[in-house]
Order: C-alpha cells, then structure tokens, then sequence
C-alpha cells in the first residue's frame, strides 16, 4: 500500500487536473468531514487527503504527473501524514513501555492491560489507513478514471 505505483487516466492532463481540483472540498470553518476528499493540484503535482473517521486521517496520496498530454500518467503513493507521526511514535512508545513493565511491575492490570491497549491503537490505525487508501483510490477512479499500473522503485 505504501510503495509507488504507476497510474494512467484517459483524459488529457488539464481535462484530469480540472476534474481532480472541481472535486474537492474546501476546508470550511469548522474544518474537516468525514467522506469529503481534500488536497491540492498543481501543473505537475497533487495532494488528496480524507478523513477515515471523525478523529480525522493518517495518511495521503501524494501524485506525480507526467508531462505527456494524452493521455494521462504519472505516479502516486500512499504515505502517513507528517502530523500523525507523533501519534506513531506515542503509541509505539506506548507498547515498549508496556512491555517494559513486564518486568517492573507485579499488577495484573499493569501486564496485561497496557500492551492490549497499545496493540489495539495500532491496530485502529492500520485499519483507518487502509479505509483512507480504498476512500481515495475510489475517488480517483471516480472522478479522474484513474486506473493503477504497475509498482515503481
């Protein structure tokens, strides 16, 4: 899921940057909602990004775009979002410390709970990115019929 994949669209590249960009949705006051895809389009690049849950999102697509007219190419991959690094390293942390107690503590709760916990955020999040990756990668083919290639170095 993380690794860049090629991707071809039939439509001519401003014909995919005008559909991709009329797509989205503009931050509003209150900022973002579930189910509404967000990003930005450049000449070259684009950036799309939607939240999994109500918490808010974990990771993006972030694209290439070749030069070529028609018809449309270029890469894109699926990575976390910068933001939500923390969160990686506060649960990561959150399981070694777990572990850790293991030997440092003689309460029950203490051994079993704290690992369950940070092994079920883990797993909270590798489920919400994988929502936010089949999300966008609907919404790409959708909108600007982009269909997957294969896998780049």
């Amino acid at each position: 899921m993380f690794r860049m994949q090629a991707f071809r669209s039939p439509l001519t590249t401003s014909e995919f940057r005008e559909r991709l960009e009329r797509s989205l949705t503009r931050l509003g006051f209150l900022g973002a909602f579930q189910g509404h895809v967000y990003g930005t389009v450049s000449e070259d690049r684009f950036e799309l990004w939607t939240p999994g849950t109500t918490r808010g999102h974990v990771a993006r697509v972030v694209g290439r775009i070749d030069k070529r007219p028609k018809p449309t190419s270029g890469s894109l991959r699926f990575v976390p979002d910068p933001m939500m690094g923390l969160s990686w390293f506060v649960l990561i942390g959150g399981v070694v410390l777990a572990v850790a107690s293991q030997f440092l503590a003689t309460s029950t709760w203490v051994r079993i709970g704290l690992p369950v916990v940070g092994l079920l955020g883990i797993v909270v999040v590798i489920w919400q990115a994988q929502v936010e990756y089949r999300l966008l990668m609907r919404h790409l083919s959708d909108v600007a019929q982009v269909e997957l290639g294969d896998s780049r170095l």
